[in-house]
């Protein structure tokens, strides 16, 4: 079962909570596809449970691809994989699906008393005093990688520039825009009442020099997911909204910054070993191995285990969210206390990320010791098909 027992505030919304007692409640579901999985070096599943506070009935949150008795996490790509969310309506308290405006393709989910009354063809501005889960059924495309000037909404990191140190700019994957209707970090347009937060790569938030907000501040992932649909009614006489993501690649990926040429005589480290830093953490020493582009995979990325979670809240959803308990942790209960309704429990999915050439992570030089070399040339061949190591 996940433990998650933290609180966290919103640090920065363009939302607002939602006011009123929810009356309804959301099954969260998450779909991935797993392979062969390798035990994980922690006793965690790949499941979906209800970690965090109930609205109404307790409700059912599964992960149909990982069985109950599974002891593993999930084995993923690098990208191009499926990760799908679906919202299934508590049908005891839906009263009906409505036109938000007549000739527009806005929706919502309508909910009241157990047994309500059900209505059709009514628009929901004209139902007051009812619970309202807004979607958009559509689909949002990512923008062309063309360059930071076509990816304004990506985060920035200075990373080694061979001609000045520690200057150059660096966006971040992947190429996200800035607006309401383009794929970004923040709440999604489509369905704004969606939160989803990774404790990995470029969903946390750090500044420019790749220090994190203390406390810990994840953004809402819910704005890159493409395409929002819905089912009036499955086999088991069940409403369902569902979003879903093609994976992209570096989305939960850690991000590093290395020196691979680091001869610093106040904290030297090994002879095989270099400096990184890893998703803004503390600098430290590292197997050159483990971050090495000829590692296929990289293990330190590799043996990483990736934490996502998500919930829906009543109203729109925070941009962000910090973790005000300072225990590590994001997740539904903060939102909760910060004054989002939660309208359904929380969905988590863990896994970790295969990938060839070290692209399962985000790699950039940085210059730790200021030598003005942060990538070391490779010196050889030390004896056939192989190298030796730089000198030192």
């Amino acid at each position: 079962m996940d433990q998650a027992r933290s609180a966290f505030t919103v640090l920065r919304s363009s939302g607002s909570p939602g006011v009123g007692t929810p009356t309804a409640a959301l099954a969260v579901f998450f779909f991935g596809i797993s392979s062969g999985c390798t035990p994980s070096p922690r006793p965690e599943t790949g499941q979906a449970r209800l970690d965090g506070p109930s609205v109404g009935k307790l409700l059912e949150i599964a992960f149909p691809h990982h069985p109950d008795t599974s002891d593993e996490v999930a084995i993923e790509a690098v990208s191009g994989w499926p990760l799908t969310i679906s919202l299934t309506a508590n049908e005891d308290r839906l009263c009906g699906i409505s036109d938000l405006r007549v000739g527009l393709p806005d929706r919502a989910l309508v909910f009241g008393e157990p047994n309500c009354r059900p209505f059709h063809g009514v628009p929901a501005t004209s139902i007051p005093g009812r619970l309202k889960v807004l979607f958009t059924p559509g689909h949002t495309a990512l923008p062309m990688p063309e360059g930071q000037a076509n990816c304004p909404g990506s985060p920035l990191l200075l990373t080694y520039n061979t001609s000045g140190l520690n200057t150059r700019k660096q966006s971040l994957v992947p190429c996200v825009g800035s607006e309401p209707n383009e794929l970004r970090y923040g709440r999604n347009h489509r369905l704004p009442g969606l939160v989803v937060v990774a404790d990995t790569g470029p969903g946390i938030v750090f500044d420019l020099h790749f220090k994190r907000s203390h406390p810990i501040e994840l953004r809402n992932l819910s704005g890159l997911f493409q395409s929002i649909t819905y089912e009036l009614k499955d086999n088991r006489a069940h409403t369902t909204i569902f979003a879903h993501m093609n994976v992209p690649f570096g989305l939960f990926a850690p991000v590093a910054l290395v020196d691979e040429c680091y001869q610093s005589p106040i904290r030297p480290c090994g002879e095989d070993e270099i400096r990184a830093r890893v998703d803004g953490g503390a600098a430290m020493c590292a197997s050159r191995d483990d971050f090495s582009p000829s590692t296929t995979p990289a293990p330190f990325s590799s043996r990483q285990v990736v934490t996502v979670r998500a919930f829906l809240v009543e109203g729109a959803a925070p941009d962000s969210l910090v973790d005000t308990d300072q225990n590590g942790i994001v997740d539904i209960r903060d939102a909760e206390k910060a004054g989002w309704k939660p309208m359904s429990g929380q969905a988590v999915f863990r896994f970790r990320q295969q990938g060839l050439f070290a692209s399962n992570w985000l790699y950039y030089l940085f210059d730790y010791d200021g030598d003005r070399n942060a990538g070391c040339p490779i010196h050889g061949p030390g004896n056939p098909g192989g190298t030796t190591s730089p000198p030192r």
